[in-house]
């Protein structure tokens, strides 16, 4: 977990913030509602999700599980589980960082 001064970032890498903050604060206005769901049941919800498009670098399988992802991460954000979040997403970064 990194600590960092917003005084010390250059404008363009605090608009970049910002720009994933606005549309994560559009998405919670938009979906506010939506209802509360284990967290498998939340991946398989997004697994299952009917997409009409998937771009051509990748295999609907691999789409469909992108997608369960997101909405678990989504899940989460909504939740208020932020460390349940930042724990899969060190996970993440430890596993994309050690090369796997």
């Amino acid at each position: 977990n990194v600590q960092t001064d917003p005084k010390q970032l250059s404008p363009l890498t605090l608009a970049y913030i910002g720009d994933g903050v606005y549309e994560l604060f559009v998405r919670e206005y938009i979906v506010s509602k939506g209802n509360a769901e284990t967290e498998a049941e939340i991946c398989r919800r997004g697994r299952n999700a009917h997409v009409s498009h998937v771009p051509k670098n990748s295999s609907v399988a691999d789409y469909h599980n992108a997608t369960a992802f997101e909405c678990l991460f989504g899940y989460l954000y909504l939740s208020g589980a932020l460390d349940r979040l930042r724990f899969f997403f060190d996970t993440i970064a430890e596993t994309a960082q050690a090369g796997g």
